[in-house]
C-alpha cells in the first residue's frame, strides 16, 4: 500500500477511535443506572477516567486531521497517541486481570478484552505506518 494511503487509513482510524471513545463514555454515564448486573459500584473508579480519555480523543482527532492535510505535526502527534494507546492497553489489561474484572461476565470480558487489544494493535499499527514514511517524524 502507498504510504500516503496508509497514513490516510491511520488518520481515519484515529478519528473513528476518538468518536467511539467519546460515545462510549456518554453511553456509560447515561445508561449506568440501568446496568444492574455489576456486582459492585464501579462508578467511583470510572469517574476519573474521562479526564484522560476526552483530551486524548481530542488529540486523536487533531492528529487525524493533520495527517489528512499532510502536515508533519500529524505524524508526531500520532506517534505520541500510539505510545499512549499501547501504554493504556497494557496497563488496563493488568488492572482488569488483577481486579478480576474479566471474571465478572462474558460481556465484560469481551468488551474490555476488545478495547485492550484494539489499543495495543492500533498503537503498533500507527508506529509501523509512521516509521515506513520516508519523511519520518520531524521534532
Amino acid at each position: 500500500m502507498d504510504i500516503q494511503k496508509e497514513l490516510k487509513v491511520v488518520a481515519s482510524i484515529e478519528i473513528i477511535t476518538a468518536i467511539a471513545l467519546i460515545l462510549a463514555w456518554l453511553i456509560y454515564f447515561t445508561l449506568y443506572d440501568s446496568m444492574v448486573f455489576f456486582p459492585f459500584d464501579k462508578l467511583a473508579y470510572q469517574k476519573g477516567l474521562p479526564l484522560f480519555d476526552v483530551p486524548f480523543a481530542g488529540l486523536l482527532i487533531y492528529a487525524g486531521t493533520q495527517l489528512f492535510k499532510g502536515k508533519p505535526s500529524g505524524k508526531t502527534i500520532s506517534f505520541i497517541c500510539a505510545a499512549y494507546m499501547i501504554f493504556f492497553g497494557v496497563t488496563d489489561y493488568g488492572i482488569n486481570f488483577q481486579g478480576e474484572s474479566y471474571a465478572l461476565s462474558i460481556i465484560d470480558m469481551l468488551a474490555k478484552g476488545f478495547v485492550n487489544l484494539w489499543c495495543i494493535i492500533l498503537g503498533i499499527f500507527i508506529f509501523i505506518s509512521i516509521r515506513k514514511d520516508p519523511n519520518k517524524i520531524q521534532y
